[in-house]
């Protein structure tokens, strides 16, 4: 979930019409600011400072403006879908902006306004909590709402992470993978029946609590998709009786398979205090130590191989590798994927 003292921290950049005409500042004023670029109003009625707005992720700046409208409500907003994921902490994978997506209270009829989406979907009594002090739809409503009005790329990354939370700690047990899928499926299962919903329930059912990144979650999609049959998060031994863990294994390819991100190398914070050379260097041993100690194969990829699964169908066949069939169902894909085949 969000901090608490995060969104505390986003609240105070939100300066309200009424507060800044209280300060002394008039319509004209507010106008004028927008206009040569000082302020920028994000929700109607609501300002921040662009020098502020622009220092912000595209997360933080969905929960400014989740915060103008609970701000702005007459009665708290029940938080879902998107805005709930983010609330959650959940990655969304390539997101840039996208409206606020509130629950409509029941008995009314659900419409939209400017920046807010409102959802006329049936609130089941147990799937609401409160995050810093915002009401959003729980952990497992939320995932089933993402799982039936997001892309799948978007999708699955919010559900590894989602399920990997409710599995908790042990995340190399099959039967709480199980367990915790079942509770999203539940929570999909009291939703209306429409469009996506057996799409959804596909989804819910490929999700890995293993994946360790977004990148790492639209890669596996991907590849089920392609038909190659893979383990994820494959653990191999390493130096002074330590393991080294690699993103994919490709069965019955004598290889293995990792997705980079540039933050890995870029992101100060990624890097742990070390030097981008330093991070190449010990990524190179690494990588030596498994190709020589395992005599298999190392492809890798990054987000630029990911704009489609062509795209990293393309990539991968350049090291020589190639679907050994279709893929069968999600179940199955993810059954192989957690048990190595």
């Amino acid at each position: 979930m969000v901090p608490s003292e995060h969104v505390t921290r986003l609240r105070s950049m939100l300066r309200a019409r009424e507060q800044l005409l209280l300060e002394g500042a008039n319509d004209r004023d507010l106008r004028r600011a927008v206009a040569d670029g000082r302020l920028l109003r994000p929700m109607q009625g609501w300002y921040v400072r662009r020098s502020e707005w622009e220092r912000l992720s595209p997360e933080d700046r969905h929960l400014l403006c989740v915060l103008a409208v609970h701000e702005s409500a007459v009665r708290p907003p029940v938080f879902c879908s998107l805005s709930a994921a983010i609330l959650h902490g959940l990655p969304v994978y390539g997101f840039v902006s996208s409206p606020v997506h509130t629950l409509c209270p029941p008995g009314r009829r659900a419409s939209d306004s400017r920046g807010v989406k409102r959802h006329a979907w049936a609130r089941v009594d147990g799937q609401v909590v409160e995050i810093a002090g915002l009401t959003a739809t729980n952990l497992p409503r939320t995932l089933a709402d993402v799982a039936r009005s997001m892309t799948p790329e978007r999708a699955i990354g919010c559900l590894d992470a989602g399920v990997s939370e409710l599995v908790g700690p042990i995340t190399t047990d099959p039967a709480a993978r199980e367990h915790a899928c079942g509770i999203v499926i539940r929570a999909l299962e009291q939703l209306p029946r429409g469009n996506g919903s057996a799409r959804a329930r596909g989804l819910v059912e490929l999700a890995d609590p293993l994946a360790e990144s977004p990148l790492e979650s639209v890669s596996r999609l991907y590849l089920v998709r392609l038909g190659f049959e893979v383990a994820t998060q494959v653990e191999v031994p390493a130096p002074r009786g330590g393991t080294y863990r690699i993103d994919f294994e490709f069965l019955g390819q004598n290889a293995f398979g990792e997705v980079d991100g540039k933050s890995k190398y870029t992101d100060a914070a990624a890097r742990r205090g070390l030097s981008a050379e330093e991070i190449v260097y010990r990524e190179k041993t690494r990588e030596d130590w498994i190709r020589g100690t395992e005599g298999k194969r190392m492809a890798r990829w990054g987000r630029s191989s990911l704009g489609s699964a062509a795209a990293l169908g393309v990539r991968l066949g350049a090291f020589g590798l190639v679907p050994p069939r279709r893929a069968g169902s999600p179940a199955a894909a993810r059954r192989r994927c957690w048990a190595g085949g």
